[in-house]
């Protein structure tokens, strides 16, 4: 009986190009998912740092601003000379509001 004739040669040294190929390539696509898993995480930090952080007014600050407007309610300074104290925005609207916002502000 005759053996058929072998087709593939088997070589007994591995193909040096061939796995530094392979492995500079799977070196590449590690760099490149790191690359991307940073820039993700990343964009994700800045999303939440805006929106706990800078979007977000402290609890602090807020409780002192509505303190400081309950001080500066509309109320009599000085009955006898029509002296009163507003809020800054309620006085410029009354002087927007007013016919004559040059004329002189006192009692007549």
């Amino acid at each position: 009986m005759d053996k058929p004739p072998i087709s593939h040669v088997e070589q007994s040294e591995p193909d040096a190009f061939q796995i530094m190929f392979i492995g500079a390539l799977g070196s590449i696509l590690v760099v490149v998912s790191v690359f991307v898993v940073q820039g993700f995480y990343e964009r994700r930090r800045h999303y939440e740092f805006q929106r706990k952080i800078v979007a977000e007014t402290p609890r602090d600050l807020t409780e002192a601003r509505e303190q400081q407007l309950a001080k500066f309610e509309a109320r009599w300074i000085d009955r006898e000379h029509g002296i009163v104290a507003l809020p800054i925005e309620r006085a410029m609207e009354l002087l927007a509001a007013s016919p004559d916002p040059a004329a002189p502000v006192g009692a007549p």
